[in-house]
């Protein structure tokens, strides 16, 4: 989380007690402030063997819902957050080597 919190246009989960959260996602946000979009981002990730993917679509874009979703065009927050968010790899046995692989393409990708 240090090392990413450095990288502009990255915004890492927050901060919160082991006794509070038990991250068993580690979800951070590509803005506008990042050199390129998420899916850019996600697509060279994969391309470099790094397994991102991406969690909590909006519900008013899955199929079954779509017809149900009548507001959809108000949704701008959901929309937003969607096209923002990036999961990382995490697991209980990640190395420090493995992070700072992801680190590393991940500042690569922000020049």
């Amino acid at each position: 989380t240090k090392e990413l919190e450095k990288i502009p246009g990255v915004i890492t989960p927050g901060n919160f007690s082991r006794n509070e959260h038990t991250y068993h996602l580690y979800i951070i946000k590509i803005t506008e402030q990042f050199a390129k979009k998420r899916d850019k981002v996600f697509s060279e990730l994969k391309n470099h063997g790094i397994q991102v993917t991406v969690h909590y679509k909006p519900l008013h874009k899955f199929s079954a819902y779509k017809k149900l979703a009548k507001i959809s065009e108000l949704l701008n927050n959901s929309k937003r957050i969607y096209n923002e968010i990036l999961t990382l790899p995490f697991y209980p046995g990640i190395s420090k080597k493995e992070q700072d692989i992801v680190i590393k393409n991940l500042k690569k990708l922000n020049n």
